[in-house]
């Protein structure tokens, strides 16, 4: 055998052994032991046992400490601090999409005044399972209604009936004079699904008061006369008028008008 040859015969079986030693370790997946029936393994430890929420759902209070809120209303994730603090990958991951998709959001309704169809989509992609999972747990469902207003991702709020004022007036621009008179304003556009017939005034609700509910009401035609239909109380889309209660509030109320109620 040349020396030649042998040099790079040793080389490369070298190489091989050294793969070999590694193939085992990076390509047999990981078990866990499980002793047989019976046995009395004396340094045994009882197994931990975890909820595990439906695919999709996210607690999503167990993210409030990694996300602040600015002035602009834009969502900031703390993503050092939750890799720090070992945070399952998936919970980071939704984390990173919660702040785009939060702060797309408030870009669209800053700059066009309406949120797009992908962005409610998105919305509804990445909170709605959470939105809609009613909480089999009652004291994260009690944590839950604490934190946020009565109601969130286990316990959407209810959608309150539309109903009849029973105040009428002789025309539209009478009964609009009376509900400015109470204390109603014309919703802004970016918060109005039917824009210059959509009146509001905040209401205190569900323990909560400052800007997160509303009562809405709208001009309505009965016979030769006008009145109001009105529906209350209801989560407030006027999202830049108030303080959010919940870093997932914004798209919560935007998905409650559009897919709850």
């Amino acid at each position: 055998m040349k020396k030649g040859f042998k040099r790079r015969w040793i080389k490369v079986f070298t190489g091989m052994t050294s793969i070999m030693l590694i193939m085992p370790v990076v390509s047999m997946p990981t078990m866990a032991y499980e002793p047989p029936q019976g046995s009395q393994c004396s340094n045994s430890q009882p197994t931990k046992s975890f909820v595990v929420n439906p695919p999709g759902v996210v607690k999503l209070d167990e993210l409030d400490k990694y996300m602040t809120i600015d002035e602009n209303y834009k969502l900031h994730f703390d993503t050092k601090q939750a890799i720090k603090d070992s945070l399952p990958l998936r919970i980071i991951y939704f984390g990173l999409k919660a702040e785009r998709v939060n702060n797309k959001m408030i870009y669209e309704l800053k700059t066009y005044e309406e949120v797009s169809e992908e962005t409610i989509r998105e919305i509804e992609t990445l909170y709605g399972p959470s939105f809609k999972y009613i909480s089999s747990q009652p004291l994260d469902k009690y944590q839950t209604r604490a934190e946020a207003c009565g109601g969130g991702y286990d316990n959407p709020h209810d959608c309150p009936p539309r109903l009849d004022s029973g105040i009428y007036r002789d025309t539209r621009d009478d009964i609009v004079d009376y509900l400015l008179d109470n204390g109603l304003h014309i919703v802004p556009r970016y918060a109005s699904y039917d824009y210059g017939d959509d009146y509001a005034k905040v209401v205190s609700a569900y323990g909560c008061g400052g800007g997160p509910f509303r009562h809405q009401a709208w001009p309505s035609p009965s016979g030769s006369v006008w009145t109001y239909r009105y529906q209350t109380p209801e989560p407030n889309p006027e999202i830049f008028s108030f303080w959010w209660p919940a870093y997932w509030w914004g798209p919560y109320v935007q998905w409650w008008h559009r897919n709850y109620c």
